[in-house]
């Protein structure tokens, strides 16, 4: 196809375009034939592999919102159990008991002001954060996102079990049958083994 030919067919589809959008002013009908799209990245994805949609990705259904605020502050507080060693790790620093009160309540509320705006979306519209990366980053740029979040999730569990099980340890060190038995190495190990085994 020749050069010519090329400015005469893009010539033609922009016409076309500015045709149509002239059109969609015409009627209330022809307005909304005009903003509908009529395919998307589901239409052309949909079947038995479906990679954009299922049950966990659609928007939550309301009957099944059920938490209430008291879910959220237990799954919160349960979340952030390695912020519970903030205040006597501040003080090991060298912070006065209420510098660390201070510091902590300030970074909390920081936070908290920027997980507000973060969770907005998925407060209004009941979806989870794939779904939100993806009108952001498109369908496939979204997948950078999720694998990163996922990665950061296993460290942060990770730590979290860390964490804990080194809790329960030290409590079973004082409480445990196995604290009677000596402080070999073996024992020590398996005391550390059966807490994060009860930990998980």
């Amino acid at each position: 196809m020749s050069p010519a030919m090329n400015v005469a067919a893009l010539k033609a589809q922009s016409a076309e375009k500015v045709g149509a959008f002239k059109n969609a002013f015409t009627s209330r009908q022809n307005f909304m034939d005009y903003v509908t799209v009529q395919d998307t990245a589901l239409d052309r994805h949909s079947g038995s592999n479906k990679v954009w949609s299922n049950e966990d990705l659609d928007p939550t259904p309301p009957e099944k919102r059920t938490w209430r605020w008291w879910n959220f502050v237990t799954f919160y507080l349960g979340l952030s159990f390695g912020n519970w060693t903030l205040g006597s790790s501040m003080v090991g620093i060298g912070l006065n008991w209420w510098q660390a009160i201070i510091v902590i309540f300030v970074s909390q509320l920081i936070s908290s002001i920027a997980m507000y705006f973060n969770s907005r979306c998925a407060s209004v519209y009941h979806i989870g954060y794939p779904v939100v990366a993806r009108s952001v980053f498109g369908m496939y740029g979204s997948y950078y996102f999720v694998g990163a979040r996922a990665a950061l999730a296993i460290i942060w569990y990770g730590v979290q079990r860390k964490w804990s099980s080194s809790l329960l340890s030290a409590h079973g060190n004082t409480l445990c049958f196995l604290a009677r038995t000596g402080r070999s190495k073996s024992h020590s190990i398996l005391r550390s083994i059966l807490s994060l085994a009860t930990f998980c």
